[in-house]
This record gives structure tokens, sequence and C-alpha cells, in this order.
């Protein structure tokens, strides 16, 4: 049985490791302890709400059930910057941080370590592909599907593309993990990782 509280400190430590940029940069601003872990969790959500504002208005000037190659542009758009996030998230949960070995003296057990881990990468490339969800519940209910029904093949398709990206991200990054140029250039492949990001990001 997985114990809510050892999970929730676990989340606390991933969220730190998740991106180490931010983190230092809201531990200068006096961030500690359980504020640090909340200010860690609302940028998801400040992400995910400026991806859906800013994005989604845009899209709602575009009927995409007539317009397949916007269509297709905004998911590749989307399905891309998860690609992006997925892949620096598993990097610097799993590999970056070396906690692993930490936690064997520790009473966690390994579902409780690897939830976490699994959970915090997740949290992080939601808000990233989340407009796909609205791209898709747009496309079923302007293509004439009863809203119920298409609001429900939506969260079916947009569940599916994450938990596929997802795996394909974790098989890239244990790939790549294994490959002696990466190991001797991981800090330059991880920084060309966040430019795409940046560059993909609204403004």
């Amino acid at each position: 049985m997985m114990h809510k509280s050892q999970l929730r400190v676990l989340l606390a430590v991933n969220l730190r490791l998740l991106n180490p940029q931010l983190t230092d940069r809201l531990r200068k601003k006096g961030a500690s302890g359980p504020a640090l872990s909340k200010k860690l969790m609302r940028q998801f959500y400040l992400n995910a709400l400026m991806f859906l504002g800013i994005y989604g208005l845009t899209m709602l000037a575009f009927d995409f059930s007539k317009l397949p190659g916007m269509f297709t542009f905004y998911v590749a758009l989307f399905i891309l910057l998860g690609v992006s996030q997925s892949i620096s998230g598993i990097y610097n949960v799993f590999f970056a941080g070396n906690d692993l070995v930490e936690y064997l003296p520790l009473p966690f057990r390994n579902q409780e370590i690897f939830m976490s881990k699994i959970l915090v990468v997740i949290f992080n490339t939601v808000p990233f592909t989340i407009p796909l969800l609205l791209i898709f519940i747009m496309t079923a209910t302007r293509a004439g599907i009863f809203v119920v029904l298409g609001v429900l093949m939506a969260v079916l398709m947009y569940g599916l593309i994450l938990s596929l990206l997802l795996c394909l991200c974790a098989l890239i990054v244990f790939g790549l993990t294994k490959l002696t140029v990466f190991r001797a250039h991981q800090k330059m492949v991880m920084n060309v990782m966040l430019g795409l990001n940046a560059v993909l990001e609204p403004v």
C-alpha cells in the first residue's frame, strides 16, 4: 500500500530536481520548504493557463474540422513541445539528480519512488500539451459530433497521445544515457532542449 505522506515528501524532492534553474531562482528569492514546493507546483498551473489562454484564443479562430493542415500543424507543435518537456523532465528527475542510491537506506518503497518521479514528469508535460485536448474538443464539436461524445473522445485521444509520448521519451532518454557521446555532451544536449522550449513557448 502506498503511503500518501511519503509520496508527498518524494514529490517535493522531485519537484526540485525537475527544473534546477527555477528551483535555484526561487530559493534566491527566499522560498524554501513547503513554500518552495507550492511555488513549483503553481508554475505548472500558470504554464497550463498561459498555453490555454494564448493558444486557445488563437485556435478559436479556426475550424479544424475543415482545416486539416492547421490541425496537423498545431497537433505537431504541441507534441513537439511535449517531447521536449518530457525528455528534459525524465532526464533531470531520473538521471541528473542521481538520487536513487540515496533512497536505499530510507523507508521508501521502490514503487513510491518511481511513482513520484513519473507523476512529476507528467505534471511537467501536461501544461505544454493540454491545448491538444482543446483542439480535439473543438474539432469534434465543430464536426457535428454530439458534445458529450466529442469531449469523451477528445479526453481518450489526449490520454493516449500523452501516454505514448511519455513512453517514447522514456525510451529515448534511457537509450541516450547509454551512449558515450551523450554522456560526454549531456549538458549541451539539455541546453539545446531548453532552447527549443524557449523558441516554441508563447512570449
